[in-house]
């Protein structure tokens, strides 16, 4: 409603990419404890794999779904980084495998309570404009 008609493509991408910050913040804080028990390697291979994952998923993506597939991609393309820095944490004895479960469930529970306030109100979900 505030911004101009240009604009409301970006209104159901912007949930999409937010959402997408998730598996990047995960391993942002344990990643570095890696590096100091003297295994940088699972930080490359992560950031390699991601690499990868945007050279299959990205145009896979786009020309299955449109801009949609493409936006997913996007979002999610630190998934194999973050499964990488999980298998490193797990081998090197310091897992946060657990803890990254429960706050992602606690993430999903914040998420559905917002979305059902907002839907009650009458506003709608913010990716009514791909449903």
């Amino acid at each position: 409603m505030l911004y101009d008609r240009r604009y409301h493509q970006a209104a159901w991408m912007l949930p999409i990419l937010a959402l997408g910050n998730w598996p990047r913040m995960l391993p942002m804080t344990i990643s570095p404890a890696l590096i100091a028990v003297g295994h940088p390697l699972y930080g490359a291979v992560g950031n390699c794999l991601k690499f990868i994952y945007m050279l299959i998923f990205l145009p896979l993506g786009f020309t299955t779904l449109g801009p949609l597939g493409a936006i997913l991609a996007i979002a999610f393309n630190d998934i194999p980084f973050y499964l990488v820095i999980a298998y490193g944490q797990w081998k090197e004895g310091f897992s946060s495998f657990k803890q990254d479960l429960q706050t992602t469930a606690f993430l999903i529970l914040c998420i559905a309570l917002v979305l059902t306030v907002r839907y009650q109100m009458g506003f709608g979900l913010p990716i009514d404009g791909i449903l």
